[in-house]
């Protein structure tokens, strides 16, 4: 990921889509945030929905990262390497960012994905939580988020936002 230049003013206008519509449009049914977790880069499959929705927010694709995107905020789980592009964001206007950094110690990892399931409790507050459900993803980020994950998500009401999700894309 040398040379990585995140475009601050598209990063901003194609968010800002996406928070306007999470509780009004009728494609997202209600729900009060958006998750989308990528695992390791698969070059045998690209086209998977959450890759290609890093890419039309970043211009790249983030492996081994999770944003959960709400009307107001996103917060982004990623690596200290990933969050070195991502903290130039923290700059623009009325953007509420926050990056949440994973290193190499597992403890801390686990650590921070309960911190990350917490403020998705705190941001979600009682109501439906938007994923990608159809999109499946190995390595070893995945392999310690998905119990975390799964145990989680037996305990809210949650949405699948396969297609809904792209047609507000497609139309913004």
């Amino acid at each position: 990921m040398s040379d990585v230049h995140i475009d601050s003013t598209t990063f901003r206008r194609r968010l800002h889509a996406i928070q306007k519509n999470i509780q009004s449009s009728e494609y997202f049914q209600g729900v009060n945030g958006v998750l989308v977790v990528v695992g390791s880069s698969d070059d045998s499959n690209p086209y998977r929905k959450s890759t290609i929705l890093h890419t039309w927010l970043l211009g790249y694709e983030f492996p081994a990262t999770i944003f959960l995107i709400t009307s107001k905020k996103i917060t982004v789980l990623t690596s200290i390497g990933k969050a070195k592009y991502l903290n130039p964001l923290k700059s623009i206007p009325n953007l509420n960012l926050n990056i949440l950094t994973r290193t190499k110690d597992s403890e801390h990892n686990l650590n921070l994905f309960n911190e990350f399931i917490n403020e998705l409790q705190t941001e979600l507050d009682g109501k439906k939580l938007g994923y990608l459900p159809k999109d499946k993803y190995s390595g070893k980020f995945i392999d310690e988020w998905t119990p975390i994950w799964n145990d989680f998500k037996s305990k809210i009401d949650s949405k699948e936002l396969d297609i809904d999700l792209f047609c507000l894309l497609y139309t913004s």
